[in-house]
């Protein structure tokens, strides 16, 4: 085979330009499943809290303890729910009422193939006011 027609031969450039775009789009498939997966984690713990937050609203007497069990019991399947940590706290206000203060903690892990593995603490609170009793 001649130089010339080596350099002309068309034959195997597809399969290149697959080799070389393909770490990319699965990046970008991979990193956009992660995305999509994140935000409907966080949606469900923050969806969560809100309705321990408003069982705290119609029973004042629940402790942080009894909260996080609620909490961790309303997330969605296919999360580590003994890992959300949830805090309880009060702060007076006037005319009889407290207003408490709801915070649940999760740690966020995922990898992308061929980038690398990150992790985030996702950190949402609520603040509902409640009859002191």
């Amino acid at each position: 085979m001649s130089a010339k027609r080596c350099f002309h031969d068309d034959n195997g450039t597809t399969t290149v330009e697959f080799a070389l775009i393909l770490p990319f789009f699965l990046g970008m498939v991979f990193g956009i499943f992660w995305i999509g997966w994140i935000s409907y984690t966080t949606n469900s713990i923050h969806h969560a809290l809100a309705e321990g937050a408003r069982a705290l609203q119609l029973k004042t007497k629940i402790t942080q303890s009894d909260l996080q069990t609620l909490v961790r019991s309303r997330v969605v399947t296919g999360t580590d729910a003994q890992n959300i940590s949830v805090t309880l706290s009060f702060d007076a206000a006037s005319g009889g009422t407290q207003l408490a203060h709801t915070t649940a903690t999760y740690p966020l892990t995922f990898t992308i193939p061929l980038i690398g593995t990150y992790s985030i603490n996702y950190t949402t609170s609520m603040t509902v006011p409640v009859t002191a009793t």
